[in-house]
């Protein structure tokens, strides 16, 4: 064995992360960790790392077995260079005989300057980096969050490969269903403070979730049905002073007091929507080029109503201008953008936006729809989206007990921009991202379906399995 963990309690503040659960990894498992947002994912692979301490139970590998670490958002040392930043905890010897397989992982994860300084580079290409640091560790045991995010059609299929040929323990968080179909022969399950271990890919775990689901409201039933005859059977006036009726009243009593099923909670989402006129976005003839390098070359599109269009296309390749283009937030260098006159744009950037750490989830939100239109508290889009979001729920007299935004994961905190994103009113929608993100529930893309059900909306990522009509690639 691997590594075992026993008895492990983990706590966020006054929040139970994890309450006595048990998780073992033997060679050659590879688990994927899976659990909606704030469940407390990426702690417990900290855990597992030895990255973080838990509040009880015991974390057991043999001296010998390696882990290595990919954080959600990893440390970085900004005067690095690119390849002195995978090699920054090795010794000189250690790179030497295996910088050249960093170079080739680093070709593959598009970053060809290995002298690039880290402090120069986007977010995208930092956790590329950090990823490559992580697989050149000689590790026993990976342990990755998130490592397909920021990684492009043809690095995801050089990961796959590379994930599955690899011989020890993996435990991995990812919100791409189709990497974990692929890669994972055990799913584990967080979910309200314990553990479910499924021996299956993706798509098997969700049939053996379904029937774990079935049984479970199939005992419920039943003992729902044995209370309603025992408490007819007392409301008539049992024999109290008998031994039989003692032990029946006990055994009554305890049935009434198990608890029911535990399901997570769900929420229809409604999006507002305004007057929409004929003309939305065109394009006409647009070029655009970067220090002499030309990204996109005379490209004309006419955004229509209910169009749903998906952008794929290397890294570099263009699709973040592309977006930016029909915005209307960037200048092309020849040809026009048109957009209409009635038409309210909404773009979640790949960058998305600065946030206050000290503010409430639901003031966010609300800040930013108030922006927009007038909202109310309960029943509102922004109310909505804060349960989208996973940082709690709106009631009736209020916001209530709403999650402050450092308290997030990273995850959350990205759900959170793009949720009030969607309770704004919008004809248009330009959707930079990483569908990973968005949604630990990965089987579900429906929820966001209202959100696209009148206007046009493109996307660049992976989204465009669930919700595209039609695509656009090799833009240039």
């Amino acid at each position: 064995m691997l590594l075992s963990a026993e008895h492990l309690s983990i706590n966020f503040g006054s929040r139970q992360l994890l309450e006595d659960v048990n998780f073992y990894l033997n060679e050659g498992d590879k688990v994927g960790v899976i659990g909606i947002n704030g469940t407390g994912k990426s702690t417990f692979l900290k855990v597992l790392a030895g990255k973080l301490e838990a509040d009880a139970g015991t974390i057991s590998r043999n001296p010998n077995v390696q882990v290595s670490l990919l954080e959600q958002n990893p440390p970085m040392e900004d005067d690095a260079t690119v390849l002195e930043q995978v090699f920054l905890h090795f010794p000189k010897e250690f790179r030497e005989l295996n910088e050249y397989e960093a170079k080739s992982m680093l070709n593959k994860l598009g970053l060809p300057d290995y002298e690039q300084k880290v402090g120069t580079l986007s977010g995208g290409q930092r956790k590329r980096v950090a990823l490559a640091a992580a697989l050149i560790h000689p590790a026993d045991v990976l342990v990755l969050d998130e490592p397909t995010n920021h990684l492009d059609a043809e690095m995801t299929a050089w990961l796959e490969d590379w994930l599955r040929r690899f011989k020890g323990g993996l435990v991995m968080v990812t919100h791409d269903r189709y990497f974990l179909e692929r890669v994972v022969n055990h799913i584990t399950e967080l979910s309200r403070g314990k553990l479910y271990h499924y021996e299956a890919n993706y798509s098997k775990y969700l049939e053996l979730k379904a029937q774990r689901a079935e049984m479970a409201e199939a005992s419920e039933r039943k003992r729902q049905s044995i209370l309603r005859t025992e408490r007819e059977w007392i409301m008539r006036g049992c024999r109290a002073r008998t031994t039989k009726s003692k032990d029946r009243i006990e055994r009554y009593e305890a049935l009434k007091n198990q608890e029911a099923p535990e399901t997570d909670d769900t929420v229809q989402l409604a999006a507002a929507s305004s007057r929409l006129g004929k003309k939305l976005i065109e394009l006409h003839d647009v070029s655009k080029s970067y220090e002499g390098r030309t990204v996109i070359r005379d490209f004309s599109y006419n955004l229509l109503r209910n169009d749903r269009i998906g952008i794929v296309g290397h890294n570099g390749a263009g699709k973040s201008t592309l977006l930016r283009l029909f915005a209307g937030e960037l200048s092309p260098d020849s040809g026009t953008v048109d957009i209409g006159t009635t038409v309210k744009i909404g773009h979640f950037s790949q960058e998305g936006r600065e946030l206050d750490l000290n503010q409430r989830v639901y003031d966010f939100i609300h800040d930013i729809v108030g922006q927009v239109q007038g909202v109310t508290i309960f029943g509102s889009p922004a109310a909505d989206a804060v349960q989208v979001a996973g940082a709690g729920r709106v009631e009736e007299d209020g916001p209530g007990n709403i999650a402050v935004i450092f308290r997030l994961g990273g995850v959350a905190r990205t759900q959170a921009v793009k949720s009030s994103f969607k309770a704004q009113v919008h004809d248009g929608r330009l959707d930079d991202m990483r569908v990973q993100g968005i949604q630990s529930r990965i089987e579900e893309a429906e929820p966001f379906a209202p959100f696209i059900d009148e206007s046009a909306c493109i996307v660049k990522g992976f989204l465009f399995k669930e919700v595209a009509k039609q695509m656009l690639h090799d833009i240039r």
